[in-house]
């Protein structure tokens, strides 16, 4: 459902997975909007129709996460069978693909800079990935529990990370070596 803020009813019934829809963003124009669903799509939605644009099939499990660049040219996806993909936003086409041995990848976001993705992991496990090669960065190391999100704020070039516990952590850019 696409709400209307000020009249606080919705414009929009966004209806087209068979399967429980897990994660929403929207590109960073705010003209479309990315879901993933457990029924192992991505749905493109231009917002000021509620149309579907397309469908993307992801080649392997349930997406769990979706994640837009901040210029919006690649879409993030990860899946309960530890897969990412990094998919070309205007061809819907797979740029980079990698199967970890994390089990399920539950949240990705890109770092402010776009150069890193950020994962988190059922097992507590944070990655940065480089975004040319899917390569790992840096693991970071704190959490105990699943991490439920991750996110990152381009203008303060933070990440956050949060558990199933309830645990918030806030990770700064001199602690990521700088490279944010």
């Amino acid at each position: 459902v696409v709400w209307d803020l000020h009249a606080t009813r919705p414009v929009h019934v966004l209806d087209g997975h068979v399967g429980w829809v897990v994660d929403a963003v929207f590109r960073p124009d705010g003209a479309v909007l990315a879901s993933g669903s457990y029924d192992g799509t991505v749905g493109i939605w231009d917002i000021a129709t509620g149309s579907l644009l397309t469908r993307i099939v992801v080649p392997s499990g349930r997406v769990l996460s979706v994640a837009f660049n901040n210029d919006g040219t690649l879409i993030a996806t990860s899946t309960d069978d530890g897969s990412i993909f990094l998919w070309d936003a205007s061809a819907n086409a797979i740029t980079h693909a990698v199967e970890t041995n994390r089990g399920a990848i539950t949240s990705v976001a890109f770092s402010p800079d776009g150069l890193m993705l950020v994962t988190g992991d059922r097992y507590g496990g944070i990655e940065l990935l480089d975004v040319e090669s899917l390569g790992v960065v840096r693991r970071l190391e704190g959490h105990r529990a699943s991490i439920e999100s991750v996110i990152s704020v381009e203008s303060a070039n933070y990440i956050a990370s949060v558990d199933v516990t309830g645990m918030i952590w806030i990770w700064a850019s001199s602690i990521l070596g700088g490279s944010m």
